[in-house]
């Protein structure tokens, strides 16, 4: 089976802060892309977690490796149930 609609998880990092303060964020989203008959692209942007993940340029990397894998998981979860509903 092949769908038409196209859709990516995008893990979005950004610093926070200007000047940078040493804290980084991760923003999650799901982008659906869909091309209609005359080849024209809609995209759809729908967010996967509630919260974006914060980590800080002092954590060690475990620490925020061990924050980081459950706030991952949920993310997954959400995705693929949005993917389910939408494709």
């Amino acid at each position: 089976m092949v769908w038409k609609r196209k859709a990516r998880l995008v893990f979005a990092f950004h610093g926070i802060g200007k000047p940078f303060s040493g804290s980084l964020v991760c923003a999650p989203f799901l982008e659906f892309r869909d091309t209609d008959d005359e080849g024209h692209i809609d995209t759809a942007v729908i967010p996967v977690a509630e919260e974006a993940f914060v980590f800080f340029y002092n954590e060690t990397e475990a620490r925020a490796i061990d924050r980081f894998r459950p706030w991952r998981e949920r993310v997954l979860v959400v995705a693929l149930r949005e993917l389910s509903n939408n494709l």
